[in-house]
């Protein structure tokens, strides 16, 4: 393998939010096109594996520079604008920062506050098609945009209590509402609400297949890639595509043995929770790449060693990814969390982590050079490290 080292909120009420819903917005239920459904397979017993370090043939990392205005607990949203990675830490620092390709800190995109370019609370963070980033303010109910760079344009209102949100083609806007409608509403499950750049026509779109009163939440986010936005829904094995042709069923994951999903209804959390212990299931972490895509699947046999699941475009075909690895900076792929360009996979490794592993290094050999710049200056309260895996099996 070839390798480049170089640097480069809460929710709320369900009432609350199915009143305002209703009372804002102007909706339809969506139909969903599965006419080009691709059907992915992940069979534990009788699957396709591939060694991790042969999925990739290049890696590398940048190291976002720490500055006493600059410190990430943990990233949870990571973009890639024209000129700048913006890091938005929701949940410990509560910041949206900006830096160089080099990792060098540019500087703070917006703080907290209830002025006209602040937020009362971080709930996500997105690139609209031109590439600016648009800040989402749950509790204020509000929209903000800024230029990579972090200059102020506009606020507008967000139109539905919502906790994530992600830019289609045409300016079209998905909402990811994390809710279901209590009983007797329109529609028995609101999960996305996809809306024009007028914030005019909608539609929702949700299923409505879960048990009668148990209420369901869910905690993924959503994922942009080509003018489409993809979603999923919590306990369900289908990925869908939003864009302004509507929605479809873009992936269809089955599971063998044992798939979690298999076994509607559930009566209460903890029987959900022992589904997972017990059962092989999609635990939500997906990615659109170019020529890929990327699924997260927990299983119940962890001898087995495969949580990852990478689907071909091209071929078709699913390889699932064995954990064994003979380079240290496989170590380090682990939950990607977003990607680079079209085929690239971006992890995030806080420096505690990054440290535990210079042994490692240090007596991988010739073959694995050790790279000293990934530790130089290095303290284990540090910025969180980024890593990039090209894939190219």
């Amino acid at each position: 393998m070839k390798r480049l080292l170089f640097r480069i909120p809460s929710i709320f009420a369900i009432c609350l939010a199915a009143a305002s819903c209703t009372g804002r917005l102007t909706v339809s239920q969506a139909d969903v096109d599965w006419s080009r459904t691709d059907t992915v397979i992940c069979d534990s017993d009788d699957g396709m594996y591939i060694e991790r370090e042969a999925a990739f043939d290049s890696i590398w990392f940048v190291r976002l520079e720490t500055d006493d205005k600059g410190l990430i607990g943990r990233p949870d949203v990571i973009l890639f604008a024209d000129s700048t990675i913006v890091v938005a830490d929701m949940n410990i620092s509560k910041n949206v920062l900006m830096f160089k390709y080099d990792g060098s800190f540019i500087g703070q995109l917006a703080q907290m506050g209830n002025g006209h370019n602040e937020f009362l609370y971080l709930s996500y963070v997105s690139l609209d098609g031109n590439g600016n980033v648009s800040v989402l303010d749950e509790v204020r109910g509000k929209i903000l945009t800024f230029t990579e760079r972090g200059q102020f344009l506009n606020e507008r209102d967000c139109p539905i209590y919502a906790n994530a949100f992600e830019y289609a083609d045409n300016d079209v806007i998905v909402f990811d509402t994390g809710l279901r409608y209590h009983k007797g509403s329109p529609y028995d499950n609101i999960s996305f609400v996809v809306k024009d750049g007028m914030m005019n026509d909608s539609y929702v779109f949700g299923l409505t297949d879960f048990e009668e009163g148990f209420n369901y939440t869910r905690s993924r986010n959503l994922y942009s890639y080509g003018g489409s936005v993809y979603g999923n829904v919590n306990f369900d094995d289908i990925i869908y595509r939003m864009d302004s042709h509507g929605v479809s069923a873009a992936y269809r994951l089955i599971i063998r043995p044992d798939n979690a999903s298999d076994y509607f209804p559930f009566k209460d959390k903890e029987e959900i929770k022992n589904l997972y212990r017990k059962h092989t299931h999609f635990n939500g972490s997906f990615i659109e790449l170019g020529d890929y895509s990327y699924f997260g699947i927990s299983i119940k046999d962890y001898e087995k060693q495969m949580p990852d699941l990478l689907y071909n475009h091209r071929t078709g075909q699913s390889h699932m990814l064995l954990n064994s690895f003979n380079d240290p900076m496989m170590s380090f792929f682990v939950s990607p969390l977003t990607r680079f360009g079209d085929n690239c996979l971006v992890c995030v490794s806080s420096a505690n982590n990054v440290l535990n592993t210079r042994g490692t290094f240090e007596t991988a050999g010739s073959e694995y050079p050790f790279p000293s710049n990934l530790f130089e200056g290095l303290e284990a309260d540090s910025n969180p490290i980024l890593f990039f895996y090209r894939l190219a099996y």
